[in-house]
């Protein structure tokens, strides 16, 4: 996300599954500021890339149980 927002900022972290589901993906964007979280989302609902993105996250982030997970930032 970083490359595509103007200005950057942004912290991702992947999610490590602890306890629950072990067959799950997931991660984490921390933003500066609204600025660059309305030009990220600007960037997945306008582009044909994060669009797609948008759609792949959905069918992964259906959820029917509970987990607890740790987090790495990178």
């Amino acid at each position: 996300m970083n490359a595509n927002v103007e200005g950057g900022g942004i912290n991702s972290y992947d999610m490590e599954p602890r306890v629950g589901n072990h067959n799950r993906f997931m991660f984490v964007d921390v933003y500066p500021n609204m600025q660059s979280w309305a030009a990220g989302e600007n960037v997945m609902e306008k582009t044909e890339e994060g669009r797609a993105l948008q759609k792949e996250f959905k069918e992964l982030s259906k959820c029917s149980s509970n987990s607890l997970y740790s987090s790495t930032k990178h």
